[in-house]
């Protein structure tokens, strides 16, 4: 499985047509989207942060 997961992030041609072929893998594949998902808000939201931290320090540093 995580031979499938390192494909798909590597954007390996072979897995992705494996992969369409396994209904099995599917439940994986939602659980790695909403993973991915979380993580890219959560990194969206700590820079936000940031920049709102930034803004209200005048920029300086702490």
């Amino acid at each position: 499985m995580m031979e499938k997961i390192i494909g798909a992030f590597t954007f390996r041609k072979e897995v992705y047509q494996e992969v369409e072929k396994d209904a099995s893998f599917t439940p994986t594949a939602w659980m790695i989207v909403a993973v991915v998902a979380f993580l890219s808000q959560f990194g969206a939201h700590a820079a936000t942060a940031q920049i709102v931290e930034g803004v209200k320090n005048g920029w300086k540093k702490n």
